[in-house]
């Protein structure tokens, strides 16, 4: 994969202000230290293992994924896409994929979520995590693993991204992007629960995704095109057309380990 492309930031300008309600409540679980059945017996041998939500693996269609770890906070801020990669594989670590990361979200607003101990997660680390994520305010986001090229005649997304021993960053699956994924950018929006309850396997929003206050980018066929997800002053973005070269200060990723 070509490592030195040349950075051409989209940032778009005079957009309307969107509501700044994204979120429905959390519920407060301080109390409750049940949760989900799924969690694993026996400890997992992970350094504070507190700060993981526990994701329980999932087959959505022919993409499916095992019991995995991701991290409660951004880490690796500041690097691009790539460099990203290959600090996650220093640490046995990897970028989640888009479909990752609506179940992610999914399971931090489900009210159950779980941390690396089977411990339930608490109301208040929850919100502060989902705030993190989509809260309007100072400018915040995550790298996702998708990089879309064009494959002949149709648009392709790449993931499940390794660095192998060069150093090169390869992915480990290539598939058509599915028919019923919109293609249609929306600013503003697609809503946030239809997306992350209808998602496509691939974690995309379908084409008749309701209208909503999340931005989206569609995937684009430039052949330098990966995604991530953003909040700003302005809104929160579902980016499928970001120059993996990009940077920012407060730009990361959400670790995943696989258990």
């Amino acid at each position: 994969m070509e490592q030195n492309r040349p950075l051409i930031p989209v940032n778009p300008k005079g957009l309307d202000d969107i509501a700044s309600a994204l979120l429905n409540a959390v519920p407060d679980n301080n109390n409750d230290s049940s949760g989900s059945g799924d969690f694993p017996s026996g400890r997992i041998n992970i350094r504070d293992p507190e700060k993981y939500l526990f994701l329980p693996g999932k087959s959505h269609g022919n993409y499916n994924y095992s019991n995995t770890l991701i991290s409660l906070e951004r880490v690796h801020n500041g690097k691009n896409w790539f460099d990203t990669h290959k600090l996650l594989a220093v640490d046995k670590a990897y970028m989640p994929t888009i479909r990752q990361f609506v179940d992610f979200v999914k399971e931090l607003k489900s009210g159950k979520a779980l941390n690396g101990k089977g411990q339930k997660i608490s109301g208040n680390i929850v919100q502060s995590v989902l705030d993190d994520i989509f809260k309007l305010g100072n400018y915040r986001g995550r790298w996702l693993d998708a990089d879309f090229k064009v494959v002949g005649d149709k648009l392709h997304i790449n993931y499940n991204h390794t660095v192998n021993p060069q150093g090169q960053i390869v992915y480990g699956k290539s598939e058509p992007l599915i028919s019923s994924t919109l293609m249609t950018d929306r600013h503003p929006g697609i809503k946030l629960d239809d997306w992350i309850n209808r998602a496509t396997n691939q974690g995309l929003p379908p084409t008749d995704t309701e209208n909503g206050d999340i931005w989206y980018w569609n995937p684009r066929s430039d052949n330098n095109s990966v995604a991530w997800f953003v909040a700003d002053s302005v809104g929160a973005y579902l980016n499928c057309d970001r120059s993996p070269a990009v940077t920012g200060s407060s730009l990361g990723v959400h670790a995943a380990k696989k258990i």
